[in-house]
């Protein structure tokens, strides 16, 4: 991974560590458009909002993050079935602005992906204090057992080289097998009562 995911961790570990891979993540840019930026450039444009990085104490969130994912031969799934929101609304992030978002969007960029395989499995089931308490992944969101999705339908969408999805990300998710390398940009929206949205890793 280039950048740094929030998952887990405290947000003065986060900004840290954001802090220490900013440039490492822009060189991934060089001599080329960065589509991350751009899509949060258009966003703001057309909603006319003011799209900016997630701030902590001084701190600055990356804006992407780059993942090489490669296959588990042992799993049916490259990515375990889980939601996004329980790892922000924590007492983990308290003081953090992230805790004040209404809507939680992921942010995935395919930059290199074999059609057909990794497919992005969205069940028909949204997060809820008492799922997540069921599920035992308070503040976490993963992984939801598969005893617990077995009975819920889910929808498989088949992603490509050069794909842009925007997920709700209360639904749980996860993503199936790929035997072949595949990179994916990732970051998170969120939007603020005042109308500003919000970026992070």
């Amino acid at each position: 991974m280039v950048g740094e995911s929030h998952y887990a961790k405290t947000p003065s570990a986060y900004y840290e560590t954001c802090r220490q891979s900013c440039e490492s993540v822009d060189s991934l840019f060089d001599g080329t458009e960065d589509p991350g930026r751009r899509l949060y450039t258009t966003v703001g444009r057309h909603l006319e909002r003011n799209v900016r990085a997630a701030h902590f104490a001084h701190g600055e969130a990356l804006h992407t993050r780059a993942i090489a994912w490669q296959d588990r031969p042992s799993s049916s799934f490259l990515l375990q079935p889980h939601d996004d929101v329980s790892q922000v609304f924590c007492e983990r992030n308290k003081g953090w602005e992230i805790v004040d978002i209404r809507t939680l969007l992921a942010v995935n960029f395919y930059a290199s992906c074999k059609a057909g395989q990794g497919m992005l499995r969205v069940y028909d089931l949204r997060h809820s204090p008492e799922l997540a308490m069921q599920a035992k992944v308070e503040g976490v969101g993963y992984p939801y057992p598969a005893e617990l999705l077995s009975s819920t339908r889910y929808t498989d969408l088949a992603v490509r080289t050069g794909d842009l999805v925007l997920l709700n990300g209360a639904f749980i998710h996860g993503v199936t097998r790929s035997q072949e390398h595949r990179i994916v940009l990732n970051s998170f929206l969120g939007d603020l009562r005042d109308g500003e949205l919000i970026y992070w890793t």
